[in-house]
């Protein structure tokens, strides 16, 4: 069974650079971009920020989870880690290192 993913910018825009966004929706069953992210994303104007619109990616809201938001992290980390810590299952990807070690491990 194929993992449930929700991913923050830098996973997406690092495998957009090297056009290898689609490893998202083979590797995952459902890839779920906070609001937030996708936010970040519109910003960056890169390709990226074109995967937005793909059939694969859901955009959500997510509420923001009291023990994450004492973290002081920014808004698309502290969204990422609070969807995965109300969402049973989910798996947050965030930093471009978890994609390296992701991809050469899989």
């Amino acid at each position: 069974m194929r993992e449930l993913w929700v991913v923050d910018s830098s996973p997406l825009i690092a495998l957009g650079r090297i056009g290898r966004l689609d490893l998202f929706s083979s590797l995952a069953s459902d890839v779920v971009v906070p609001k937030a992210v996708a936010v970040e994303l519109r910003r960056a104007e890169d390709e990226a920020s074109l995967a937005l619109s793909a059939s694969w990616i859901r955009i959500e809201r997510t509420e923001i989870h009291h023990l994450v938001a004492a973290w002081g992290l920014g808004a698309g980390e502290t969204a990422v880690l609070s969807f995965a810590k109300l969402n049973e299952g989910y798996v947050a990807v965030v930093g471009e290192r978890w994609c390296a070690a992701r991809l050469n491990t899989g």
